[in-house]
């Protein structure tokens, strides 16, 4: 399964999905003008590594700044990861935050999602 990289704009963030090593990137601003249009790739392709994840998945979220229609996608996504995590696999889900804001959506999804998520502050 290959890699999948999206480049970073002023609107979309990075995105590094690495099947062999089990990396996962999201970073950046999450203000894409149809969330579906950027976000359902990447949920195609999470679909297809959930059928055989690497022996440890890592995915580091990093955002700045996201709108509402992105953070829905975001629990998407931690959906699919945590359907790894339930399936006996190793899953490191960590949320960067360096506002309020951001915190406070790591901490309702840390609510309601199985999947251990690490919240972590940074300058």
């Amino acid at each position: 399964m290959k890699s999948l990289i999206i480049e970073k704009t002023e609107k979309t963030p990075y995105i590094h999905l690495n099947a062999l090593s089990g990396q996962m990137e999201f970073s950046g601003r999450s203000r894409p003008e149809s969330s579906i249009k950027f976000y359902e790739p990447i949920e195609d392709w999470l679909l297809e590594y959930i059928k055989n994840p690497a022996k440890r998945t890592i995915v580091n979220f990093r955002f700045d700044y996201f709108d509402t229609s992105s953070s829905k996608w975001f629990l998407t996504l931690i959906k699919h990861f945590e359907t790894i995590y339930i399936n006996k696999n190793d899953v490191v889900i960590n949320w960067f935050y360096d506002d309020d804001d951001i915190l406070e959506y790591g901490e309702e999804i840390q609510d309601i999602r199985e999947v251990p998520i690490n919240l972590i502050e940074v300058d």
